[in-house]
């Protein structure tokens, strides 16, 4: 290229300032844009990872296993409450019929328990030369079956 004078050369030769900012501007904006979209997805996977240790962190196991211990013993109390309650009924009601078989309780006039090797019987079960006891609530006898009758 020819140029008339050696300002017209330096012109030619340099490109034109208008074109230069607009070229940094460009590149400006470009590195911009792109540092923008690293950043996001820096803060995404910022996002993700701490989404993650929150879910299985040891804290958060820890949490959930207080909690089922907390249901296991709460279910436990109340499991043994109820066990309690009834072995509890089930001792009252063998001491109601410990008391309510025993002659001493029993203060029917003519009533006495029947018993023969220390086992409450039932009377008709006894058979002639049998020896049993025969208990009221105020005097125990020993007794031997001579005779026995069948009432209709």
């Amino acid at each position: 290229m020819r140029a008339p004078t050696p300002s017209a050369a330096i012109e030619m030769t340099l490109p034109d300032s208008n074109e230069l900012f607009q070229t940094l501007d460009s590149l400006a904006s470009q590195h911009t844009h792109i540092m923008s979209q690293k950043l996001q997805n820096s803060k995404q996977e910022l996002s993700h990872m701490y989404s993650l240790y929150s879910t299985h962190s040891m804290e958060k196991k820890l949490e959930q296993k207080m909690q089922e211990v907390n249901v296991l013993k709460d279910s436990f109390s109340h499991a043994m409450t109820t066990r309690l309650n009834v072995a509890q009924g089930q001792v009252l009601n063998l001491q109601k019929m410990i008391e309510s078989n025993h002659p001493k309780f029993k203060s029917k006039k003519g009533f006495a328990q029947i018993s023969q090797d220390s086992k409450v019987i039932d009377i008709s079960t006894l058979e002639i030369g049998d020896e049993f006891l025969a208990q009221s609530d105020k005097v125990c006898i020993s007794a031997k079956v001579i005779k026995k009758e069948n009432i209709i």
